[in-house]
């Protein structure tokens, strides 16, 4: 029942909308979101922080927390296996859109947000929409699905796959995760951006460079791969040519729903870090959402992908199997580091995810003793996930993320007329003659 209805809202609904949100952003915003990274960079990378608060930097950390996962180890494996090498592409694609979308969700929860605390999503259905009660509602579906997604799928993902690299208790590495889960959230939300800003950015280049150094090393199979993403994206067949539908099909769709869930465009969940950041400015918030999805999708999904594509390892039933052969090849190094990176991965989206249900509770009025409360239940909920079940907790989240996602679909639909880009170096300057006051 409940994988029906997640067919249903994801395959029917959900990826259809934000493909044609895609589309209208792409248009409205006349693509500076996909060419103006001169702008983008300066805006983002190349400012200065400010003053006092969360830093947009640390918010970008927390925000790429909360979105790199497992969805970018083994669920690109599973991609490819589910829709072939042109998946891959589809999910460069879905990335484009995805930073639109992005750019599109937190600009809007900047301009609308509540000063006493930003509360994303909640937000919009409230002071953009002028609707309190399903604000209050959406607050809490919001809570209950940071137990799911960002907490149970993780858990269980990384203490089982900790557990099986090292030979020891899944449990006992679960229990070791909510330890440390405690200590990170109990400090509040400046903890866990202080814990993302240092360790997101350093062991997302360690991630990167080990995929890259599978693909030097694999380096002559490099055309081919890129050969067999392109024909597959187009339902080319790999053995003896000819166009399949079917294959286009299945590509097209396993592409965009992996990379639009692997960055969580449209989610709701993001605007909830930047929300907690210092930067005041829509357009400057909206361009690290940019970063965000470019970072998550169009570099560690396509490392991620490119590397077990130029390995020559056929792939077996599963990703994790297929990831964890293809990192094998560097010895039992590489079994560890893959474990040990699903395992960080998972972790720090559990913080992410962890601040962003204590963005919900004080949005909603809650103090800090419930606020405690609640860090001490999620914590306990994430023992839970040594013990499996994997694929009931994924379609349990599926479904709290959809009735999540949905309203804040509705309201970007809604307001994205309201969302714009920065215009031009050149028409900035005929307007800088006009209104000499304005930056």
């Amino acid at each position: 029942m409940l994988e029906m209805i997640t067919k249903t809202l994801w395959g029917s609904i959900m990826l259809p909308a934000m493909m044609i949100l895609g589309f209208i952003l792409l248009y409205r915003l006349q693509g500076g979101f996909v060419y103006r990274w001169k702008t983008i960079f300066r805006n983002t990378l190349g400012s200065s922080s400010g003053v006092g608060g969360v830093s947009p930097f640390s918010a970008l950390c927390t925000a790429l927390a909360g979105s790199i996962g497992v969805g970018n180890t083994v669920g690109v494996a599973a991609a490819l296996i589910a829709g072939g090498p042109g998946a891959l592409f589809w999910m460069w694609v879905a990335g484009i859109f995805g930073m639109g979308i992005k750019y599109a969700e937190v600009y809007l929860s900047v301009r609308y947000r509540n000063d006493r605390v930003g509360g994303g999503p909640m937000d919009l259905v409230m002071f953009a929409l002028g609707l309190p009660a399903p604000a209050v509602v959406l607050g809490g579906v919001f809570i209950l699905s940071s137990f799911g997604m960002g907490n149970l799928c993780q858990s269980g993902t990384a203490a089982i796959s900790l557990g099986e690299a090292f030979g020891a208790s899944p449990f006992l590495f679960s229990l070791i995760l909510g330890a440390l889960l405690l200590y990170v959230l109990w400090g509040g939300a400046k903890s866990v951006t202080t814990f993302t800003t240092l360790a997101i950015p350093v062991f997302s280049l360690l991630y990167c460079l080990f995929c890259l150094s599978l693909i030097v090393f694999h380096l002559s199979g490099l055309p081919q791969a890129l050969e067999r993403i392109f024909e597959g994206a187009w339902g080319i067949k790999e053995i003896g040519g000819g166009f399949s539908a079917a294959l286009l099909s299945r590509a097209t769709r396993t592409g965009f729903s992996r990379g639009l869930f692997s960055n969580e465009a449209g989610m709701g969940s993001t605007p909830l870090a930047y929300g907690m950041s210092e930067e005041r400015n829509p357009e400057k918030a909206g361009m690290w959402g940019i970063l965000e999805v470019c970072i998550d999708t169009l570099l560690i999904c396509t490392l991620t992908g490119l590397a077990l594509l130029v390995s020559g390892v056929a792939p077996p039933e599963t990703g994790a199997a297929w990831t964890m052969e293809v990192f094998g090849m560097a010895g039992k190094g590489g079994e560890w580091f893959l474990a040990v990176s699903i395992g960080f991965f998972a972790f720090a989206s559990m913080t992410a995810w962890g601040c962003y249900g204590q963005q919900a509770i004080l949005w909603l009025g809650g103090n800090e003793k419930e606020k405690k409360a609640y860090i001490c239940l999620f914590c306990l909920v994430s023992l839970w996930g040594a013990y499996g079940g994997e694929d009931n907790f994924f379609t349990i989240s599926d479904v709290l993320n959809a009735l999540v996602c949905l309203p804040n679909m509705v309201c970007l639909f809604l307001l994205s007329k309201e969302v714009s880009f920065p215009k031009a170096a050149k028409n900035q300057g005929k307007k800088q003659k006009t209104k000499p006051g304005r930056p």
